[in-house]
C-alpha cells in the first residue's frame, strides 16, 4: 500500500536539509545530476523518468543516513523501475499539453491557465516520481496518488517547496546557464526533503516498544541475631 503525504513540509526546514546534503556530498550529488540530465537530454527524455527515479533513490539513502552510502552507479538502479517511470511522465505531460491546448484560444484565460500548470505539473510529476523511486509504485499508483492528495494541506505544503526550489534552479540561467549546473540538485536536495519530510522518512514505521526490564531476584532474608538479655 502506498504512503501518502501526511506532514507539512516546512519550506525552511527542507532548503536547510538539503543544502547539508548537498554541500556534505557535493561531488556524488552534482556528478549524479549532471549524468541524470545529460542521458535525459540525449535520450530525448526517453530516460528522464528512470534516471531522476535513480537520483531520487541516491538523495533519499543520503537523507535518512543509511549505512551502506549510495554511489554514483546506483543512478542506473532507476532502470529497474523504467516502465512506470517512464509511463508516468509521458501521461502527465501528454496531459499538460492537451489542456493547454484546450485553453490556447481563450484570451488571457489560456495564459493563466498555462502559467498555473507550469508551476503545478512539476510538483505532480516529481512526487510521482519519488513513489516510484521510495515505494516502488505502480504507474497506475503514481498516477493515481498524487491527483487524491490535490485536496490535501500536504501537498500544498510539498507543492510551495517545489516552487520554492524550481526559484533556486531558476537562478542557474543567470550565468548563461551555467549555473544550473549548481543549482539543480539543490532543487532535487530540497524536493527529495521535503518528500522524506512529508511521509515521515526514517521514522514512518512504527517503534518497537523496548522489552520490559527483568527484575532482580528477592535476596533471601537473613534471620536477625537473638538479642542479648
Amino acid at each position: 500500500m502506498i504512503k501518502p503525504l501526511i506532514h507539512d513540509a516546512q519550506v525552511g526546514t527542507c532548503l536547510s536539509k538539503g543544502w547539508k546534503i548537498y554541500k556534505e556530498n557535493f561531488g556524488l550529488v552534482l556528478l549524479a545530476t549532471l549524468i541524470a540530465g545529460l542521458i535525459s537530454f540525449f535520450t530525448c527524455s526517453i530516460c528522464a523518468g528512470p534516471m531522476v527515479c535513480g537520483l531520487f533513490g541516491i538523495l533519499l539513502a543520503l537523507i535518512r543516513g543509511q549505512e551502506q552510502k549510495p554511489k554514483v552507479g546506483d543512478l542506473f538502479k532507476g532502470f529497474s523501475k523504467f516502465l512506470p517511470a517512464f509511463l508516468v511522465l509521458l501521461v502527465l505531460s501528454l496531459c499538460f499539453t492537451v489542456i493547454n491546448l484546450f485553453f490556447a484560444f481563450v484570451p488571457l484565460l489560456g495564459l493563466l491557465v498555462n502559467w498555473f500548470l507550469s508551476i503545478f505539473f512539476p510538483a505532480i510529476m516529481v512526487l510521482a516520481i519519488l513513489l516510484i523511486a521510495d515505494q516502488n509504485a505502480t504507474f497506475g499508483e503514481a498516477f493515481s496518488t498524487p491527483l487524491n492528495m490535490i485536496g490535501k494541506k500536504p501537498f500544498w505544503s510539498f507543492f510551495l517547496v517545489v516552487f520554492v526550489a524550481s526559484l533556486i534552479a531558476g537562478l542557474g540561467f543567470m550565468l548563461c546557464g551555467i549555473g544550473l549546473l549548481f543549482t539543480m540538485p539543490i532543487f532535487y536536495c530540497m524536493v527529495a526533503a521535503a518528500y522524506d519530510e512529508a511521509i515521515g522518512g526514517g521514522d514512518a514505521s512504527p517503534a518497537t516498544p523496548p522489552a520490559p526490564e527483568a527484575e532482580a531476584p528477592a535476596s533471601p532474608s537473613t534471620p536477625e541475631a537473638p538479642s542479648a538479655s
